[in-house]
């Protein structure tokens, strides 16, 4: 199981903004690999059924961005990114979920 590079504050602070989300969340890049630096990104994508709204994505940046993180995050949405984008995805992605062994 691969371990999400953040503090449990930063956790804290993802978790209570992604709780009300209606999809899943998948987390992937540097901070997935080890390989970040103290203000890299994090980069998330959105798992849907379907597309995710753009302002649904706007909204839920603008919350990031105002948010204590110290970091940036990058948001995508799973529908709208390449079929081998979604291979890296669907390889890489670790669930941002509170249960998830990558928080213990």
């Amino acid at each position: 199981m691969k371990k999400i590079f953040i503090t449990t504050e930063d956790y804290k602070i993802l978790a209570s903004i992604f709780q009300n989300l209606s999809c899943e969340v998948f987390v992937f890049g540097s901070r997935i690999k080890g390989t970040q630096q103290k203000f890299s990104d994090l980069d998330i994508c959105l798992k849907t059924k379907n597309p995710t709204e753009l302002i649904d994505i706007a909204t839920l940046k603008e919350t990031l961005t105002n948010s204590n993180l110290p970091f940036t995050v990058d948001v995508i949405d799973y529908n709208n990114v390449s079929k081998g984008f979604k291979k890296i995805i669907d390889h890489e992605g670790v669930p941002f979920c509170h249960t998830h062994p990558a928080y213990h």
